[in-house]
């Protein structure tokens, strides 16, 4: 006798959107608990979980036959609750610049009049961040702009350019890391100071 978990599968490969709804229905609200236990806050795991479902709709006729699939779920969910981590630990490296290049709270301008070295190191970091963004590939450039300029969530992108939310994922990867390796001295020359 075949468990309900195969028979859901085996719908969902053939694109049944019930089978599918069924499935969402049953694992979302305990898949959003168990994200929000890895990044504390509630709406993020909201976006990871339903990013995730996108995911195995999309993966539907290639998903893993050897484990269940609600272990395929949570296994994908875990795995993007760290990705999202180890992603905000970059935005939190970028953070610590920021705030050396600031004077004080509230102002943009950079403190060149009272440390001309800190003004001097500031000018290089914007400078290198600028060539930075600039050398990355075109299409990896204007998904990293909208998601860091533009405020725009990957699921905003994916619809304004017309693709999916896995390869903004995997292009929003691609920028942080290329720019993580381009910055990382001026990155540790500006947390030093």
């Amino acid at each position: 006798m075949r468990s309900s978990k195969s028979y859901i599968h085996k719908r969902l490969e053939t694109g049944d959107i019930n089978a599918f709804e069924m499935l969402y229905n049953e694992h979302y609200t305990s898949l959003c608990h168990f994200a929000q236990r890895f990044v504390f806050n509630l709406d993020t795991a909201r976006e990871i979980v339903q990013d995730v479902f996108v995911r195995i709709w999309e993966k539907r006729t290639s998903l893993p036959v050897e484990i269940s699939l609600k272990a395929y779920l949570y296994t994908s969910v875990r795995n993007k609750c760290i990705d999202y981590l180890k992603h905000l630990n970059v935005e939190n490296e970028f953070e610590k610049m920021r705030i050396k290049e600031i004077r004080e709270p509230g102002n943009n301008s950079f403190n060149t009049i009272d440390d001309p070295l800190d003004g001097l190191i500031t000018k290089e970091l914007e400078n290198a961040i600028k060539d930075a963004t600039e050398n990355l590939p075109q299409k990896c450039r204007e998904i990293f702009e909208l998601s860091r300029f533009k405020g725009l969530k990957y699921r905003e992108i994916a619809e304004k350019l017309n693709i999916s939310v896995k390869t903004v994922e995997t292009q929003m990867s691609r920028a942080i890391e290329s720019l993580k390796k381009k910055l990382s001295n001026h990155l540790s020359e500006a947390v030093k100071r």
